[in-house]
């Protein structure tokens, strides 16, 4: 709970509604993003927080998640990443300084549709500044083709060939699959 002091708990309670003045709103360290949302939009407030309804508050303000109405996020990349030799690791993107996620989150499902082409109308426009490839973890299972090679870049060859020793039938095919080195 924050108060007029600016005192803070981490107290388990999920209470994350209005304070005492109109600068405070009270937020217990139990609550959920969700939470939040219910609270605050009952009284015409919104915080720019939290992707996942599920997400703890105390996670959020450790600086993770982004929010209904923060749209795009920008995650810096900087210090033992750019000490890492490009084939040191399967990811050999090192020279890159930020990494971008573009977020189209509405809670009505009719909007969904819309919400896609707003996002990869956002991507097309900015693709021309990136550098090729990106980071896995924020890909999705219909990306285009060539993306996850030039995700990894140089190491990819090495990683089929990998993946051919380990797993020459493509069992472990789920996600951004790698495929094994043709024989």
């Amino acid at each position: 709970m924050v108060t007029n002091d600016n005192r803070a708990s981490a107290r388990g309670d999920r209470d994350a509604g209005p304070g005492h003045s109109s600068v405070a709103r009270n937020v217990g360290g139990g609550c959920t993003s969700g939470d939040v949302d219910h609270a605050t939009h009952a009284f015409g407030l919104a915080v720019p927080f939290g992707i996942v309804s599920s997400t703890g508050v105390g996670g959020l303000t450790l600086g993770g998640g982004t929010g209904y109405l923060t749209r795009m996020h920008l995650y810096p990349i900087d210090g033992a990443v750019h000490g890492v030799p490009k084939d040191a690791t399967a990811w050999n993107v090192r020279d890159a300084m930020f990494s971008m996620v573009i977020a189209g989150i509405d809670p009505d499902p009719n909007k969904a549709d819309a919400l896609k082409r707003w996002g990869r109308a956002y991507w097309r426009a900015v693709h021309p500044f990136n550098l090729e490839g990106g980071y896995v973890n924020f890909m999705f299972d219909d990306e285009v083709q060539g993306r996850l090679q030039a995700t990894y870049g140089d190491n990819y060859r090495r990683l089929a060939s990998v993946k051919a020793k380990d797993d020459p039938q493509n069992l472990f095919r789920v996600n951004h699959n790698i495929q094994p080195a043709a024989a």
